[in-house]
């Protein structure tokens, strides 16, 4: 597979995850050359001037089958209508929109645009996108419908 400079030309979009062994980040990744990773401090993302080198690229219908875990619920108040929930297998370094748990369902109220995909008779559906495994172990999933 040919070397790219960015992300966006690698996958065509603005925005993904990028999975550095159990550590999740999801951005936007449009001016950044290289990887994103978080900045000293976690101030932020900052463009980290990696080769990326694609060794396989494939297809998946749900790509949480591509992150190192899973979101999961620990607590659920009926009375004051209040879940607890948490990463479990990962950790979870940036993400604004609260995206990865929309992927399992659940808003967790950032009022960000995180989508939470749903069929027709408003159950959960998974959502379907590209995954590309870097020579290096580095993972970049970019999921379907995402900018």
């Amino acid at each position: 597979m040919d070397n790219k400079l960015t992300l966006m030309e690698l996958t065509g979009q603005e925005s993904g995850v990028v999975v550095y062994g159990d550590e999740v980040i999801v951005t936007n990744w449009s001016s950044i050359n290289g990887l994103p990773r978080m900045a000293p401090g976690n101030i932020g993302i900052i463009g980290w001037p990696d080769e990326i080198m694609v060794g396989k690229k494939y297809n998946v219908d749900d790509i949480r089958t591509a992150l190192p875990g899973k979101i999961v619920e620990v607590e659920r108040d009926e009375e004051e209508e209040s879940i607890v929930i948490e990463a479990e297998g990962m950790d979870i370094v940036f993400d604004h929109n609260g995206d990865i748990p929309a992927l399992w369902g659940y808003d967790i109220g950032l009022q960000c645009n995180a989508i939470i995909n749903r069929d027709d008779d408003g159950n959960l559906a998974p959502t379907p996108g590209t995954v590309y495994e870097l020579v290096d172990g580095i993972i970049v999933i970019a999921p379907d419908g995402w900018n």
